[in-house]
């Protein structure tokens, strides 16, 4: 009889055991984060997706429009006024998500993240600095756009990037925060043709004539090219 208790002793010993392993490998396989993102008008925020996981991002008020710079990297769906649900459909170069409300335009870049370090559920908040947008008068869009660039160095070798940006004003403005980081150096940077605004929320190319491709130059590269796709 003793020995029969002992041996229920330590197998009821052994299940708790193994129920404790299995739930504690259970929350390690979930890892998804929940946090609040300050988004400023002049600085894009970054939230980060894991392919096969969904990340929900709650607005302060239904925002007035959406536009993701690449649409086929993931499926975006409103969730209801406030909220809308991210779902990537690829694992890298996500893109990013311009959104227009209210307190102004805002960015959010999608960083690649994984199964055990992303975010789950991301809770926005505006900064805003300045007057409200008006989208009305602008019809905005997004582009990819090609780019080369020749560094001043000696013995430099050429970049090649695609980026995404923003048009607006009949094409004559292009602005967003892939173009201005990739030319590194922007308060230096000249363009035939435009001027470069740097008081508006994010600085942008005010052109004469609809952008179709640009040559720039600045302290970094001796020669900039930035051309539309299918122009």
């Amino acid at each position: 009889m003793k020995r029969r208790r002992k041996i229920y002793y330590w197998l009821y010993a052994l299940v708790v055991i193994t129920s404790l392993i299995l739930i504690g490998t259970e929350d390690q396989c979930h890892a998804g984060r929940i946090r609040t993102l300050i988004l400023r008008p002049d600085q894009p925020g970054k939230i980060y997706l894991a392919l096969g996981e969904s990340t929900d991002i709650s607005f302060p008020s239904k925002p007035e429009k959406l536009v993701p710079g690449s649409p086929t990297k993931a499926v975006i769906e409103f969730i209801n006024n406030t909220d809308i649900s991210v779902s990537p459909t690829a694992s890298r170069n996500l893109g990013n998500l311009i959104v227009f409300t209210k307190a102004g335009r805002f960015v959010i870049l999608f960083e690649s993240g994984t199964p055990n370090n992303y975010d789950d559920i991301v809770n926005v908040r505006y900064f805003s600095q300045g007057s409200s947008l008006r989208l009305n008068d602008d019809s905005y869009h997004v582009e990819t756009l090609k780019m080369t660039l020749e560094g001043r160095a000696k013995g430099s070798k050429e970049i090649k990037a695609q980026i995404n940006a923003l048009f607006s004003s009949g094409d004559k403005k292009i602005s967003g925060p892939e173009i201005f980081s990739t030319l590194v150096d922007v308060n230096s940077t000249k363009c035939a043709g435009c001027v470069l605004l740097k008081k508006a929320q994010d600085p942008q190319f005010v052109c004469s004539v609809p952008i179709s491709t640009l040559t720039c130059e600045n302290s970094k590269f001796s020669k900039i090219k930035i051309m539309r796709e299918g122009k």
